[in-house]
């Protein structure tokens, strides 16, 4: 019997297969639980598929010898599944990441909550809300690099940050 075929596009196409069985059979026996939020589930397994997705296709997007058409919408499905990623991206879920290196101003305490975007004299302004007391303390820089990587390609004028997960506006 002859070795199967071991080309990228269908390494490429077997991982894909893989991938998107694992999530339907996740979903199907979830839907069987009435206490799961399927819905929810249904948006992280998209999420998981597209990031395999991309890892899967990665090598056959540079290998010269996959179809010059393939390649390109490889780099397409790539370009759109991180655009995608980007803006529905929630803060709320990368608070820990905001929060490096963040301690609250009054208590002192490392429990942050409730990340909150406000624009002040053409700058962004992000602070956490304290789980324990209440009172909200500005991000540090290590937790202004995260939003640079994580939100800084959406800051701009027409970004909607309450989307992205953000409390907006307030007072600083």
């Amino acid at each position: 019997m002859p070795p199967p075929e071991t080309s990228p596009e269908r390494t490429a196409l077997a991982g894909l297969i893989r991938v998107l069985d694992q999530q339907t059979v996740m979903l199907l026996d979830a839907s069987q639980r009435p206490e799961v939020d399927v819905a929810s589930l249904t948006k992280s397994a998209f999420e998981l598929v597209l990031r395999g997705a991309r890892e899967l296709t990665s090598a056959a997007a540079s290998d010269p010898s996959v179809d010059a058409a393939l390649r390109h919408q490889i780099s397409e499905l790539a370009a759109h599944a991180t655009e995608l990623e980007q803006i529905t991206r929630d803060a709320r879920v990368h608070v820990h990441e905001l929060a490096a290196g963040w301690k609250c101003s009054s208590c002192g305490l490392e429990v942050p909550s409730e990340p909150r975007v406000a624009a002040v004299a053409k700058s962004l302004v992000i602070d956490l809300k304290c789980r324990a007391c209440g009172k909200r303390t500005a991000i540090t820089e290590k937790g202004r690099e995260s939003f640079e990587r994580l939100f800084g390609p959406l800051a701009g004028p027409t970004w909607n940050a309450a989307r992205n997960g953000f409390v907006v506006g307030g007072r600083p």
